[in-house]
Formats: structure tokens, C-alpha cells, sequence
């Protein structure tokens, strides 16, 4: 019996070159302990023993990067804030010891 034309030139890949990647759900590990496993071009993390995706582990990297500088913004704006509330604060004080002053003049 003869394949059909169209899937004569599919390779059958061996099921042990293609580990499986674990779920969000499957890992409590934080995959700290990355290596680089060039060959297959995956990651593989020495903690837990998981091969883990490298587009994802690269997403997830890129993520928490765009978090870390979304808050360090927005500590600047508060310390903004703060500053600006603070100069209101002293501005406010010399008024009240100047108002003090000229009341208790004689």
C-alpha cells in the first residue's frame, strides 16, 4: 500500500528528543537555577529538574523587567509628590511663625 503524496516527506520525531514542559500549575520552583542546555536549545532548571520553555521563561523574564520599571516610575512620582508636599508644609510653617511673630509684638 502506497502513502499518500502529501505526507511522503513527514519525519517522525522520537517522543525522548521533545521533553515536556510543565504547566504554570505544575512547579511551586521559581526556576532560579537555570541552565542552558545548547544542544537542544532548551532550558533546564537544576532545582526541580524541569525543562522549562524558553519563549515562556523569556516572556515571564521580559514581564517582571516591565513591572520593576512601571514601579520604580511610579516611586518617582510619589517621591514627587512627596517633595512638593513637603515645600507646601515649610512654606506653611514660616507663614504660621510669621503670623506668630506679629502677634506677640508689643
Amino acid at each position: 500500500m502506497r502513502e499518500p503524496e502529501h505526507t511522503a516527506n513527514i519525519i517522525q520525531l522520537r517522543s525522548t528528543l521533545i521533553p515536556e514542559f510543565p504547566s504554570r500549575e505544575q512547579s511551586s520552583c521559581h526556576h532560579s537555577n537555570i541552565v542552558v542546555v545548547e544542544d537542544q536549545r532548551l532550558l533546564l532548571c537544576k532545582d526541580c529538574q524541569l525543562w522549562i520553555d524558553p519563549f515562556e521563561y523569556l516572556l515571564r523574564w521580559a514581564a517582571r523587567d516591565w513591572a520593576a520599571a512601571k514601579r520604580v516610575i511610579e516611586y518617582r512620582q510619589d517621591l514627587e509628590k512627596l517633595i512638593t508636599r513637603i515645600r507646601q508644609l515649610k512654606k506653611e510653617e514660616r507663614n504660621i511663625k510669621a503670623r506668630l511673630r506679629r502677634l506677640n509684638k508689643p
